[in-house]
């Protein structure tokens, strides 16, 4: 309904998003989810990134890159527990964190 008063932005991004959430904070097996998912978007022969919130890391609000899919680049503390999951889990694939998003330099 906001974004239909447009009284929220729609922002678009160059390429195919799979969300991956709910309403439920925690518990429901939404990181496990994502490392399938990913996995298996990669095994059709796509580039995958992930995006998280980074819930209490100390990046969260100002975002980052937790790994680039090769080297990490945050801590456990700066990325949070289960964006840094997610990095070892998926060595490949870049993960990066940020609640409001992250900008082009």
């Amino acid at each position: 309904m906001l974004y239909r008063r447009q009284l929220l932005k729609i922002n678009r991004l160059p390429c195919r998003v799979i969300s991956i959430g709910n309403i439920t904070a925690g518990g429901t097996g939404k990181t496990p989810m994502t490392i399938y998912v990913a996995r298996l978007v990669q095994d059709f022969g796509y580039k995958v990134a992930v995006i998280s919130r980074g819930y209490k890391g100390s990046a969260e609000k100002s975002g980052g890159i937790v790994s680039d899919g090769q080297r990490f680049r945050m801590t456990p503390v700066m990325a949070g527990d289960e964006p840094y999951l997610l990095a070892e889990s998926l060595k490949d694939v870049p993960v990066l964190v940020g609640r409001t998003g992250l900008r082009p330099a």
